[in-house]
């Protein structure tokens, strides 16, 4: 595999003369390829204004029947080529995705190179620092190349689209734009870094640079792909975040140790760490694992690779509080992240972890006592963080753990926060409700289409006390009823569901208050599902089934509505209980 290295630095004064340009020749370009000797080219680069300097960085030459790109990092003083081949693409087409958005920055670069004749300190330039976060945050938010062709030069676009970026974390080759751009923030950070250090950038990443990228990982992964390494991606740049805060920790005691007086008084230093992570870092870092976890597929190595990636979100959150109670008050949890980790506990509960529902539970608990202990009120669990678990209930496959009812005792538990506190943060809403009859419906226990109907008709009487929209039931609830009757083998289960089903036709005619409860095809499909797994018992189940059908085409022809026409399903549902019919 092709190598690049950092091959030479062209030293050159601050620019004082626009009128005229200089041209020099340099030989800067050493391409290095396994089994093969080191060639050496020489490239004539044109010295231009500032104002220009980023319209020309791009230089090619074919080198081996390679396209080789050269890019020219302004390092306040200093050129910096960077030579990369672009069919072994392996770390750095991020220079130039950060030459893009500062070649909008170009003014205030000249402004600083002309008042500070090229010196590059960080402490000097803080503008030049924030200008390149806030280029990470435009690179880890934007959601695919072409968001970022809009700004780039004709030059800069050849150079983007050559190259076929090779991720050199274990990602596949066709890996997509959005990828590439959050892979190529962390490549621009590592670099900026690098160029620091040599000596050869003003631009000292901060905290904040880290944070920003470390947030890509966490809020803007979009597609498995990203989201599949979030969590370890993120965790790496804390890594380093944490060495390095080590580091400038131990200078400091270092400085404050030269500058001890002979009198035995000392001076200590007020400087502020650099890299400290704040809150927001590490709260982004558990919701990058939580991200991460959720990519995990049903399958036995999947639900080791999710648990894993759970434990590790907690274990970031063992360490905020660990630091909070240690005296750092600003490593408070937040409901909003710890809700993600909720969130993605009940998918592990759906990919049948092990304990996942119990652990979700757990942690919503230890929401509720630091919350109370602490007083902190940003902690305190809302009504996604209770659908969360309840939803964990919901999809917990594990038997003897009696889901639905643990599922059901959060709704409760909710019902009563709100009757106590009368704060509607926790005030439960039709998802939470349709989610416990979800669970009674799932579970197939003696008595659970009751249960569920028994949830519905409270959340029915909820709706007609308050008139809350978030309270209106809606289709998926009451179908979620039908199915928990089909579902059951009691012997009146089909009468049962029909009547729910009438019982939601009764209340659309009833006005616009109930204009969620119209039946679709999934309601009617849900009905005769349940007479047709009685055709074998019940002798009049298979024409029950077709009378559904031909009431279904009636509503749609009459009004030529959508909503109720009958798909493969109705039909082959139909067909299925005249072949196991009892009727002669």
């Amino acid at each position: 595999m092709a190598q690049f290295k950092l091959l030479q630095h062209v030293n050159r004064p601050a620019y004082s003369n626009a009128s005229h340009t200089t041209t020099t020749t340099r030989n800067i370009c050493q391409y290095h390829q396994p089994k093969s000797s080191t060639i050496r080219r020489t490239l004539r680069i044109r010295r231009t204004p500032p104002t220009h300097l980023f319209h020309s960085t791009l230089l090619v030459c074919f080198l081996a029947m390679h396209i080789l790109h050269v890019h020219i990092f302004d390092g306040g003083g200093t050129i910096v080529i960077v030579a990369v081949d672009a069919a072994a693409f392996t770390f750095s087409s991020s220079i130039t995705a950060y030459t893009a958005p500062i070649e909008r920055r170009t003014k205030s670069s000249t402004t600083f190179l002309q008042s500070n004749n090229g010196n590059m300190d960080p402490y000097i330039c803080d503008d030049t620092v924030e200008s390149f976060n806030m280029d990470l945050a435009e690179l880890t938010m934007s959601s695919s190349r072409s968001s970022w062709n809009n700004d780039r030069s004709s030059a800069d676009d050849m150079n983007y689209n050559a190259a076929h970026y090779h991720h050199h974390h274990n990602i596949d080759d066709d890996d997509d734009d959005d990828m590439n751009n959050l892979q190529r923030a962390e490549d621009v950070l590592e670099i900026a870094q690098e160029l620091y250090v040599r000596g050869d950038s003003p631009v000292k990443p901060n905290a904040s640079s880290y944070t920003t990228v470390i947030c890509g990982w966490a809020y803007h992964s979009k597609n498995r792909r990203q989201q599949r390494v979030a969590g370890e991606r993120a965790q790496h740049l804390l890594d380093v975040m944490l060495l390095e805060e080590k580091a400038q920790t131990q200078a400091q005691v270092q400085q404050a140790a030269a500058l001890d007086q002979p009198d035995g008084t000392s001076s200590s230093s007020s400087t502020t760490l650099m890299m400290k992570p704040s809150v927001l870092t590490y709260s982004a870092v558990a919701v990058a694992w939580a991200v991460q976890a959720k990519t995990m597929a049903n399958s036995s190595v999947s639900k080791d690779r999710g648990e894993y990636a759970m434990n590790r979100a907690e274990e970031v959150l063992d360490r905020m509080l660990e630091l909070y109670e240690a005296g750092d008050m600003d490593m408070k949890w937040d409901v909003k992240t710890c809700t993600e980790i909720l969130s993605s506990w009940a998918k592990q509960s759906h990919n049948g972890v092990k304990g996942a529902a119990q652990r979700a539970e757990t942690l919503l608990n230890r929401m509720e006592e630091l919350s109370s202990k602490y007083n902190i009120i940003e902690l305190r669990p809302n009504v996604f963080s209770y659908t969360a678990v309840i939803n964990a209930w919901a999809n917990c496959r594990e038997r003897g753990t009696g889901a639905p009812m643990k599922a059901e005792a959060l709704l409760r538990r909710m019902e009563e926060l709100y009757i106590e506190t009368e704060d509607d943060r926790v005030k439960p809403d039709v998802v939470a409700y349709s989610t416990v009859i979800n669970a009674w419906a799932k579970s197939r226990e003696h008595g659970a289409p009751e249960r569920a109907e028994a949830i519905l008709h409270r959340l029915e009487h909820a709706y007609e006390q308050t008139n809350d929209v978030h309270l209106q039931p809606n289709v998926v609830t009451y179908t979620t009823v039908i199915s928990a009757y089909a579902n059951s083998k009691e012997p009146d289960a089909p009468l049962m569901a029909e009547a729910i089903l009438e019982h939601m036709e009764a209340l659309y005619k009833s006005g616009e208050l109930w204009e969620g409860a119209k039946p679709r095809t999934a309601s009617y499909n849900a009905v005769i599902d349940s007479w047709a797994r009685a055709s074998h018992t019940i002798e009049e189940a298979a024409q029950r089934a077709e009378d559904i059908l031909e009431r279904m085409e009636k509503l749609h022809n009459a009004n030529d509505d959508a909503d109720v026409e009958p798909n493969t399903r109705s039909y082959s549902e139909v067909i299925f209980a005249w072949s196991k019919s009892r009727a002669k």
